[in-house]
């Protein structure tokens, strides 16, 4: 792991601590998503719902949502709650190593939600 990593996941590990309703959000979407019968997820358009939601909804103009949370809070949600375990995609980056969610790729078909099908 390198020296940007670990400043990175500090910097989620202190947003996390602070802001815990983000997590409940993103898992709470998620949980939706999964229940409508979707299989897989992208973090990104869920990170974005929430963004909207918490923004429209406060007056602190200041209060941001970096992108380089976004792996951080796949990875936990896929970590602490069963149902989620593999619900996002991962993908590895050069040089580190580090994954991210796959939702952050550059690829358009190498991920995507995975909706259910209409009979």
């Amino acid at each position: 792991m390198s020296h940007t990593d670990n400043k990175l996941e500090a910097q989620f590990r202190a947003f996390h601590a602070k802001n815990p309703h983000i997590y409940v959000e993103l898992v709470k979407l998620a949980r939706q998503a999964k229940d409508a019968g979707w299989t897989k997820a992208g973090i990104g358009m869920l990170y974005e719902v929430v963004r909207w939601n918490v923004l429209i909804g406060s007056t602190d103009r200041r209060f941001k949502m970096t992108n380089n949370h976004r792996a951080y809070y796949s990875r936990l949600m896929m970590a602490q709650e069963e149902d989620l375990a593999g619900f996002f995609d991962m993908r590895e980056l050069a040089p580190t190593g580090s994954q991210v969610s796959g939702d952050e790729t550059d690829d358009p078909n190498a991920h995507g939600p995975q909706y259910p099908t209409t009979p």
